[in-house]
């Protein structure tokens, strides 16, 4: 009788079916900021998984949430393994967006009207640069390259600062700047009469002193200021010859009245009455340019 022995080798196979999360894996997020909030919460169910060997064990970040997050990109990634080594993963973008602009508050001066001082061309522009805060606690301030005090000639102006956070928001602080020179139109000098000097030309405080030419009495004020409203203060300057009696009698010099008006008492008890005449000098016949006006008494 024949006999044999067989002999049945198994061969084991190994388990090559990873762990898996399922559903309970979240997917990227994008999330904003709350008014006034320098964070924002993440908050999410951390993902299990299971496995055909009944075995799983599943590794994620140390930090679980929920947590608030400063802006920026943050990748959270959760590793599920079963004993056969098999791995499935997790992976979760977050990107946490701030949308909360900086902000300059009280420290963005208001618009400015400027007017120029005494005797000054230019005015003087000085003011603290603005500042921002941010709800990041970073933040940048641009604004121009000249930085008060500086002076300003007459116009009109528009300073801009713009502050910005590392999420690219934007606050803008913008001051209209409007700088007026004062200054008063040209004088009228009076008839027969110069002006001496001027101590800024016609800029606001700026004094105009008149003198009258030989022979003419100074009638008003010597001296006008050009005011802070651009017009010339004090009255209207004259000079006018000296009042004399016809006949060649000298009366005196101008009287702070306005002829004509009737002198009592006159000469040898008459009365005279003031009048206005214009003759031409005997030095100068032909010259109808050089006609002088004087003030006479005419006896009655």
């Amino acid at each position: 009788m024949l006999s044999f022995e067989v002999r049945m080798t198994q061969k084991l196979v190994g388990d090559v079916t990873p762990p898996y999360f399922g559903d309970t894996c979240p997917g990227d997020m994008n999330l904003k900021n709350k008014r006034c909030e320098n964070k924002v919460l993440l908050n999410f169910t951390v993902p299990t998984a299971v496995d055909n060997s009944g075995y799983v064990k599943v590794d994620g970040p140390e930090t679980k949430p929920p947590i608030y997050l400063a802006g920026g990109q943050y990748t959270w990634i959760y590793t599920a393994s079963d004993a056969s080594n098999n791995e499935a993963r997790c992976q979760i973008a977050i990107g946490v967006q701030d949308v909360t602009p900086p902000y300059f508050g009280d420290t963005c001066p208001g618009d400015m009207n400027l007017k120029n001082k005494r005797c000054e061309n230019k005015v003087l522009l000085n003011f603290t640069v603005p500042t921002a805060v941010d709800n990041s606690g970073y933040v940048k301030v641009d604004g121009p390259e000249t930085k008060p005090p500086i002076y300003l000639a007459g116009g009109q102006y528009t300073w801009i600062y713009t502050a910005s956070d590392a999420s690219n928001n934007e606050a803008r602080c913008q001051i209209a700047i409007g700088v007026q020179v004062v200054k008063c139109p040209t004088i009228k000098v009076p008839h027969n009469g110069e002006v001496t000097s001027k101590s800024c030309g016609s800029l606001y405080g700026s004094e105009v002193q008149f003198v009258c030419k030989e022979g003419f009495k100074l009638m008003g004020t010597g001296i006008r200021t050009c005011g802070p409203n651009g017009e010339w203060e004090g009255g209207d300057v004259q000079c006018i010859a000296p009042v004399r009696l016809i006949g060649g009698a000298q009366f005196g010099t101008n009287p702070a009245f306005s002829p004509p008006q009737l002198l009592s008492g006159g000469l040898a008890g008459r009365s005279s009455v003031l009048t206005r005449r214009s003759f031409l000098p005997s030095s100068c016949q032909a010259d109808q340019r050089d006609v002088v006006s004087e003030w006479v008494a005419v006896l009655h």
